[in-house]
């Protein structure tokens, strides 16, 4: 059912067959569905499925997956901790950097965020998040914000020229 995008179908259907309910792939079809539904409910209820999942296997994505609900549900200390375990786990994956860039710019915690994007861009070489940072540095309100202009210009210009995505 998630293959065709047919996600209440397969919320139906996991609820009718108990005997799968401790089934890791089944529980991660459900936490997929749940995901694509979104609202409230359903990101708590994908929240109890990301738990299962790291009872039953602790991994960096697990971790960063866990930490992007708790930020979505406004839970961000938790979800902050829940990305540091997956640099933990995976230090050299940038997905744990970039999406604790994204909660901490979310909050408005520019400067911070700027060091995860820094190091999501060296680990990926993907200039979005080299593009991210230079969006903090236009955001941050402060005194060296005639610097910060500067080097976020200098961050466009890289990414317009050497970018197939933004550029050339």
């Amino acid at each position: 059912y998630n293959i065709l995008e047919k996600y209440h179908e397969t919320m139906s259907e996991f609820e009718k067959h108990i005997e799968f309910q401790n089934d890791e792939n089944c529980i991660y079809y459900q936490y997929q569905a749940l995901m694509k539904l979104g609202g409230e409910k359903n990101l708590n209820d994908a929240l109890e499925c990301s738990n299962k999942l790291l009872k039953i296997k602790e991994t960096a994505g697990r971790y960063n997956w866990h930490g992007w609900i708790l930020d979505e549900l406004g839970r961000s200390d938790e979800a902050m901790e829940k990305f540091e375990m997956a640099i933990k786990i995976e230090p050299e994956s940038e997905d744990g950097y970039r999406l604790k860039g994204e909660a901490l710019f979310d909050q408005e915690k520019y400067e911070k965020s700027i060091e995860f994007w820094q190091k999501a861009w060296e680990l990926s070489k993907d200039y979005a998040w080299l593009l991210k940072k230079g969006i903090a540095l236009r955001k941050m309100d402060s005194e060296k914000r005639k610097e910060n202009q500067k080097e976020a210009m200098a961050i466009f210009d890289e990414v317009l020229k050497n970018d197939e995505n933004y550029g050339r």
